[in-house]
């Protein structure tokens, strides 16, 4: 009986969506890195959030990085910045390229590569958002920028 209870349990913790993850920032000098992860997304959409950009420095993001994976191809992905946490993006944008998506046993997997050079603001949230334009999909995304932290002019 307690086993049976377990196995109820654990099966109710894989039915929760999972949050978007992210590690802190690595940040080395000027250096700025980081990785983010959302998903499962059992939508059209779905958002990768970084943390908050530093509030006294500006980031140039050089590079981007993308692996999207679910039951049907990712046909768009935008980088985007709000000014507050899950907040409405700001009216700047950034259209990745989107390759052909490979299929492995039903599932599509794209892998995105953009050298981005965008400046985002101090104090910023930047996020991906892929969409599949179809509603009974599901999507795992994970996302690495990496850039240069510069110092405002004062």
């Amino acid at each position: 009986m307690k086993g049976r209870a377990l196995l109820i349990a654990l099966a109710g913790f894989t039915l929760v969506p999972a949050v978007n993850s992210s590690a802190a920032p690595l940040t080395y000098g000027t250096y700025y890195d980081e990785t983010a992860s959302s998903g499962p997304c059992f939508a059209s959409t779905c958002n990768v959030y970084f943390s908050q950009t530093p509030a006294d420095k500006l980031l140039m993001i050089r590079k981007i990085n993308c692996v999207f994976g679910g039951s049907v191809a990712a046909q768009q992905a935008v980088l985007e910045i709000a000014t507050q946490f899950h907040g409405a993006p700001i009216q700047r944008f950034l259209a990745l390229p989107m390759p052909q998506a490979q299929v492995t046993g039903g599932t599509f997997t794209t892998s995105v590569e953009s050298q981005a050079d965008w400046l985002v603001g101090q104090s910023r949230f930047p996020f991906v958002v892929v969409s599949t334009f179809t509603n009974a999909s599901t999507i795992n995304a994970s996302c690495t920028l990496r850039g240069d932290l510069i110092d405002p002019i004062q």
